[in-house]
């Protein structure tokens, strides 16, 4: 299983951003292009509002308090939105153009905190019909409140009523006491004062105190606003696909994530320099820093791998000649020459490199040819600095595997570079794959004339003196 990534830092999600800006500037464009859409097609909806007033029912009169009941109006908003309520406004409406179920849909009530206030808004396709359905819902949530309260006045008028009969029966019973018919008489005629309070005056359910007017511009967002709502959404989903694209790219992309692979070793960024032999001025300035010699020490030998096809080859020759143009003795050793005997028998030692590089002040040995993971760590661990050169196109699952062999092997990369997209020169001419390649091998150089091919290994790159 590989390791979780760790988390992104704000520069990086920045860098990243920076170099993913095409994906960004997509989504953002998308985006757009759907808002408008959306926009053209979204009708435009109108909404008006009503205002009404709660007042409490009058509690029971033999409740033994005269305060008035306190309100819920979170129930009451669930009230105005009942189907009982939107029946009664379909009817006040006089329309069949929405079902009670449908009205529901397109009315919403809030209630100010602290307050027994309700605001009744109702949304339409013309500002008439959204006045209407807001006043409708109003007097409907009104009706239903006097309903209720003649209902309850109802059931108090019969309750008095039972209460008087009660009363009445025990005044015949006590007939003969005369202080209780007289209590009894008395406590009869305020019940019928009471009862008669009830029929006579209604309780008060509330009202309205503002009216729904038709609005003069619509509710529903216009093109502006949607077009906003497209910009911030797409460069929201923008930002967001960048990162996941970037995280979960195979490639290498950048020299950040080949610094990563290496373990934390110096990358030298070529794509941003504008001088193609910069790179390599810095490589050869950290080799010779890293791995300072004398006349005497030999040669520095410096090993050289990496997923690019034929681009690592090139960065070698690269090497080599800006070595020429700093007056040093340096050549390349492919591994397409190598006799792979002599390399399982302990080529190159020390004694090798003081009898035939003796003169020589820098040695590339160019590994990419090399199928045998064995062989390429054990010329790896004999040279004094291990350089991977790598292109932004490059695959990472090489690296990682190559870094780890040598990890195995307890040896670090000491430097990588990455390449330019597009090659400097045409060095050589490169065939097809070679069979059997792992994806660190470069592409097989041809060899150049007949001279070339009998002189046979190793190849010389010597400067012209």
């Amino acid at each position: 299983m590989a390791p979780s990534q760790p988390p992104m830092r704000l520069t990086e999600v920045g860098e990243t951003i920076r170099r993913r800006w095409r994906v960004v500037v997509a989504s953002v464009l998308v985006a757009l292009m759907g808002a408008a859409g959306l926009s053209s097609l979204w009708p435009d909806e109108y909404t008006a509002t009503a205002i009404v007033s709660v007042s409490p029912i009058t509690p029971n009169p033999f409740g033994g308090t005269s305060a008035p009941q306190q309100l819920n109006m979170n129930t009451e908003q669930q009230v105005v939105r009942s189907t009982e309520v939107a029946t009664a406004a379909a009817e006040l409406l006089g329309s069949t153009r929405y079902t009670p179920r449908e009205l529901t849909t397109r009315v919403s009530v809030t209630s100010p905190s602290d307050s027994q206030i309700l605001q009744i808004a109702f949304t339409a396709n013309t500002g008439a019909r959204a006045a209407a359905g807001a006043n409708a819902f109003a007097a409907a949530y009104l009706d239903s409140r006097v309903a209720g309260a003649d209902e309850l006045a109802e059931r108090l008028i019969s309750a008095l009523e039972d209460r008087i009969n009660e009363l009445i029966e025990q005044q015949d019973d006590d007939a003969s006491e005369s202080l209780t018919a007289v209590a009894v008489q008395q406590q009869i005629i305020e019940l019928r004062q009471q009862q008669s309070s009830l029929v006579t005056v209604a309780l008060n359910p509330g009202r309205i105190i503002e009216s729904a007017t038709a609005p003069g511009s619509p509710s529903s967002p216009g093109l502006p606003v949607t077009l906003i709502g497209g910009l911030v959404g797409g460069l929201l989903a923008g930002i967001a696909l960048a990162l996941f694209r970037d995280r979960h790219d195979r490639r290498i992309t950048h020299a950040a994530r080949l610094r990563d692979l290496l373990g934390g070793s110096l990358v030298i960024d070529g794509t941003v320099e504008s001088d193609r032999d910069e790179p390599y001025r810095h490589a050869l300035l950290e080799l010779t820093r890293l791995h300072p010699r004398s006349g005497t020490d030999g040669p520095v030998l410096v090993a050289l791998a990496g997923p690019a096809d034929g681009q690592v080859y090139e960065a070698a020759t690269c090497l080599v000649e800006v070595a020429h143009s700093h007056r040093m003795r340096a050549r390349l050793i492919d591994s397409d020459r190598m006799d792979m005997s002599a390399v399982d028998a302990g080529w190159p030692g020390s004694a090798d490199v003081l009898s035939d590089w003796a003169s020589d002040d820098l040695v590339v040995l160019d590994l990419t040819m090399i199928t045998s993971r064995t062989r390429r760590i054990a010329l790896a661990r004999r040279c004094h600095a291990i350089m991977v050169a790598a292109t932004k196109r490059s695959r990472r699952k090489p690296v990682q595997e190559f870094v780890g062999q040598l990890a195995v092997a307890e040896r670090e990369i000491d430097l990588g570079i990455l390449l330019p997209a597009e090659r400097r020169t045409s060095a050589r001419e490169f065939s097809g794959p070679k069979a059997g390649s792992d994806g660190m091998h470069a592409r097989r150089p041809v060899p150049g004339d007949a001279a070339e091919r009998s002189t046979g290994w190793p190849a010389t790159i010597r400067p012209g003196r």
